[in-house]
């Protein structure tokens, strides 16, 4: 797509520090993924081998489970199989978190959360709101159990209008503007803790 996503921004960011010597960004996100393909990525040995090094991970991961189920009953939706699929989500969420710690205990693990990508574009997807604040509860919920975990709250963001668009062409990934909002709010939330000093 070009550009730098949230994480590239933010190893910007810490670049400019002076008490920041060196950042090193390994990245293993795949578009598309759901949390089911998640699980199977975090089996190969070359991840866990990035994850055992690492000071912070950043994890965003289900938006696309949501999306399968607005694709499944685009034309009638109701909450119904959003809550369904969330108890299946939050159970897959919790094996994510239990197996990114297995490889390291140690980092601090920031989840950018979910936002509904349809405010401004299908306004008629109300439900939408509602289904993301109950998936983002339930990661939250499973964030508590882990430690030095923790989520950044992103989908306010994505309420508010603006007159610079945050949306990309798509109508559903971020564009340059909004992971530039994403990368300030997660890079205030680890201001809040100590860098590693080395």
């Amino acid at each position: 797509q070009g550009g730098k996503g949230y994480v590239g921004m933010i190893a910007e960011k810490l670049k400019n520090r002076s008490d920041v010597t060196s950042v090193k960004v390994k990245n293993y996100a795949v578009k598309g993924y759901r949390t089911d393909d998640l699980l199977k990525k975090l089996e190969e040995k070359k991840v866990q081998d990035g994850l055992k090094d690492a000071d912070y991970i950043f994890l965003t991961i289900g938006g696309n489970d949501l999306m399968k189920v607005v694709r499944q009953h685009f034309s009638h939706l109701t909450l119904q199989p959003f809550r369904s699929e969330q108890k299946a989500f939050e159970q897959r969420f919790a094996k994510i978190l239990t197996e990114i710690r297995k490889p390291n205990g140690r980092a601090d693990m920031i989840y950018v959360g979910m936002y509904n990508p349809f405010t401004f574009t299908l306004s008629e997807l109300r439900e939408v709101d509602q289904v993301v604040g109950e998936w983002n509860q339930g990661a939250e919920r499973q964030l508590k159990k882990i430690p030095n975990a923790k989520m950044a709250d992103i989908a306010d963001i994505f309420e508010e209008y603006s007159d610079e668009k945050k949306m990309a062409d798509d109508d559903f990934h971020p564009n340059q503007f909004g992971y530039a909002l994403i990368a300030k709010r997660v890079y205030d939330q680890m201001r809040q803790e100590e860098l590693p000093t080395e």
